[in-house]
């Protein structure tokens, strides 16, 4: 994570999977801002690092 004043940028690696269904893995960012000590999603976006079917 990296983190500026009130602006956080997270960017990660997802690995999900369920029954019947091929294991889905993508790179993923988002971007958050806090206003008054909360914190909301401005932004995320994902890519999947592996063929899909």
């Amino acid at each position: 994570m990296t983190h500026k004043g009130d602006v956080a940028v997270l960017a990660y690696h997802v690995s999900a999977e369920r029954a019947d269904v091929p294991i889905y893995e993508a790179l993923c960012t988002s971007t958050y801002l806090r206003d008054e000590n909360e914190w909301f999603r401005l932004s995320h976006q994902q890519t999947p690092t592996a063929q899909q079917d």
